[in-house]
């Protein structure tokens, strides 16, 4: 993505903002998934749009139940034009492992190609999920670049 790289990750994250859909509309009691909730994304456009045109970020990645409604498509690119949207699932391990069982030759290949950078010694504090399947999800991001 042309972003800076370092061999600690400290420079890169410092660089990250991270925003939660719902979290503006929300009231629960329980950790609920509100992202196919439609009435809850829209009472929350106002506030991720003004997220959007404050930090003009370059790179979003987008839940991609969110990306599929064209009206908040259409609002983000308007409050931040020059960002980069990038609609993609949550990273877990059942996405990993499941959903991006496609990605798992891109996945080794992307490892291979990036061996000796710091990506892959980031890679290694990764806990409670299997790290070459975390690789899908970095060939998923590749793929949309």
């Amino acid at each position: 993505m042309g972003l800076p790289t370092r061999a600690t990750p400290r420079p890169f994250l410092e660089k990250i903002a991270v925003s939660n859909w719902c979290k503006f509309s929300v009231k629960s009691t329980g950790n609920k998934d509100h992202i196919y909730d439609t009435k809850k994304l829209t009472d929350s456009l106002p506030y991720v749009i003004g997220e959007l045109a404050l930090l003009r970020p370059a790179v979003v990645l987008i839940p991609k139940p969110v990306w599929v409604h064209t009206i908040f498509q259409a609002a983000m690119r308007g409050a931040s034009p020059q960002s980069k949207f990038f609609p993609i699932y949550q990273f877990n391990a059942n996405v990993v492992n499941c959903h991006l069982k496609e990605y798992d030759h891109s996945a080794i290949e992307l490892k291979s190609k990036l061996a000796n950078t710091p990506l892959v010694l980031w890679m290694e504090n990764l806990k409670r999920i299997n790290r070459d399947n975390a690789w899908r999800y970095l060939a998923r991001i590749s793929s949309l670049i």
